[in-house]
């Protein structure tokens, strides 16, 4: 008798079940996770030094922008990224209030601003397991740029909904983990 094997579900089969799931967080909802996401990030870092680069919210996914706009208030540096082709995206110094204009994805990003590497990279995802590993989108992104060596010391930062912790996710070689997570309810170290 063969023993009993765990399936893990694939990553396009956890990628359609988070994107279902997200879709049922109301508005207030969101808005109140984003508001507690900031507040527990500058309480966790209250001496956070370097760029804070963020995201656009897109999808359901948890804003990062009422964190940027604080760190702008305490005159904090911040970023967004641009995805610039098919293989590349970069981050580029942007405040709340400066003009957006849309990607290569289709997502708003900074229309100007210098390129930049920043000290922490929030970072969306999709889901997230106990070992720091991140579920996205598939593209492969912040992977790619988060191996350049340029990045080797920034601080990896998933931002998520408790609920998006999955038991183990599959994982390639080129997948780069998270070093933390944080949620509504706290922060994750791997």
């Amino acid at each position: 008798m063969l023993p009993e094997m765990a399936l893990v579900p694939s990553k396009d089969d956890i990628r359609q079940d988070m994107l279902v799931r997200r879709k049922v967080v109301s508005l207030p909802e969101r808005e109140a996770a984003a508001l507690e996401i900031s507040r527990l990030f500058f309480e966790l870092f209250p001496d956070i030094k370097g760029c804070i680069a963020g995201y656009y919210a897109v999808q359901g996914e948890l804003s990062p922008m009422p964190l940027l706009a604080q760190a702008a208030m305490k005159e904090r540096q911040t970023a967004l990224p641009r995805t610039l082709n098919a293989k590349r995206m970069a981050f580029y110094t942007w405040r709340a209030g400066d003009a957006l204009a849309v990607d290569a994805c289709g997502i708003p990003s900074p229309a100007a601003g210098e390129e930049i590497v920043p000290g922490i990279v929030l970072m969306p995802l999709l889901a997230y397991d106990p070992a720091g590993h991140r579920l996205g989108y598939g593209k492969g992104y912040y992977d790619k740029l988060l191996s350049e060596k340029a990045f080797s010391d920034c601080f990896r930062l998933g931002l998520a909904y408790g609920w998006q912790q999955v038991g183990v996710l599959p994982v390639l070689a080129h997948d780069i983990p998270m070093q933390a997570v944080l949620t509504p309810q706290g922060l994750i170290r791997f």
